[in-house]
């Protein structure tokens, strides 16, 4: 069977008719289709399948949903509504197109299962010909029993040959295609039986020694059968548990190899919750300083302002004499200590017990002020 063109029309997850190109030749040996998760690849693959034998594959949700959902929901009620796919193949050279159908009414919202009608058609000499008993012509290409090796997705491929029972199942399969099983039937059935036949037609006309032969010869052969089904489970058992042993050491492997991964992955929890936790320190540090000096950033110009207003008050002699130019200068270095106390150039201040006498710096430099600042050091 060679594939030549798929259509597919309001199919599952394909909206209105769509196309794909099958045919190969020396410049296109192959035909590669790739897509994201949920674009459609694996309905494709079950389209194949569904246009020959009216299946999907067991991991497909919803089989009855064969009409894509918006065709279905934007179809009023009591209309008919229809999906089908049409595929076309090249078998023994000639040329044949299977179209299978679902068309219904729509009378609720929800689709129902619907039966799905087959059309097989062979084309000969450029003329269409419908076939009697499509299904069954079908069967004689590819049997159902074997699609499951020719439309496969990648998890089943790699599950092919992992089991004994897969091993089996595709040893069946290869006789089915090779057309093996009638020669394997003459085998393993019809030879036994008709050596038992001819053995019984001799053991008629022969006499007790040749039976007895006879009864030996059945009780050996009894016991070859019973030990050849013992050896087989033995080897099932075998090799389930080898699939078992490789499993395991898949296991292992992923856990060495994941190790060094969960120790980076927990010393990085460990550094994400302590730069978390610096992260909150200084947030709370930024409030701070806002909180005590933010008013700065609205207020940078109104220093200016304000020395300005204080040089033209000081000028026109409004300033407060207690804060006159020799205050603004500012006061001399070392402890200092204002105190409200008239005193007049030159006087002495107060003498603290173990201290040094402390003289009137504000008076000193000649200024009565009614505030006078002491020091225990000389004005600069």
């Amino acid at each position: 069977m060679k594939l030549l063109r798929l259509t597919l029309d309001n199919f599952r997850a394909f909206y209105g008719r769509q196309t794909l190109d099958l045919a190969v030749d020396d410049s296109k040996p192959a035909v590669l289709i790739f897509g994201n998760n949920g674009a459609g690849k694996t309905t494709l693959l079950n389209a194949f399948a569904w246009a020959l034998y009216g299946k999907f594959s067991a991991d497909v949700e919803q089989q009855h949903r064969v009409i894509h959902d918006h065709k279905w929901a934007e179809t009023p009620h009591g209309t008919p509504v229809s999906a089908s796919v049409e595929l076309r193949f090249e078998h023994a050279g000639v040329i044949f197109t299977a179209l299978r159908e679902v068309a219904t009414v729509k009378n609720t919202d929800e689709q129902i299962a619907s039966a799905a009608k087959l059309t097989l058609n062979e084309i000969k000499n450029g003329e269409s010909k419908p076939v009697a008993n499509g299904q069954d012509r079908i069967e004689k290409i590819l049997p159902e029993g074997l699609r499951r090796f020719f439309f496969f997705n990648g998890e089943r491929m790699e599950k092919m040959f992992t089991s004994e029972e897969n091993n089996d199942e595709v040893k069946r399969a290869i006789k089915t295609l090779m057309d093996l099983e009638p020669m394997e039937r003459a085998i393993t059935e019809h030879l036994p039986a008709a050596a038992r036949r001819l053995a019984k037609e001799i053991d008629k006309g022969g006499d007790s020694r040749l039976q007895q032969l006879r009864d030996q010869q059945e009780s050996l052969e009894q016991q070859r059968d019973d030990a050849a089904r013992r050896a087989q489970k033995v080897s099932r058992d075998i090799s389930s548990y080898e699939s078992e042993v490789r499993e395991m050491e898949r296991a292992l492997r992923s856990h060495s190899e994941s190790k060094p991964l969960q120790n980076a992955r927990k010393k990085l929890e460990w550094k994400i919750n302590e730069m978390g936790g610096q992260l909150q320190d200084r947030y709370a540090r930024k409030r701070e300083i806002l909180s005590k000096g933010g008013f700065l950033a609205f207020t940078s110009h109104i220093d200016e302002t304000v020395i300005g207003l204080a040089e033209a008050m000081r000028e026109r002699r409004q300033l407060p004499a207690g804060i006159q130019r020799d205050f603004i200068e500012g006061p001399p270095r070392g402890r200092h200590l204002y105190v409200r106390h008239p005193c007049s150039p030159g006087e002495r201040g107060i003498s603290r017990a173990g201290q040094a006498p402390l003289q009137c710096w504000s008076c000193r430099r000649g200024s009565p002020l009614d505030v006078c600042q002491w020091t225990d050091e000389a004005p600069r």
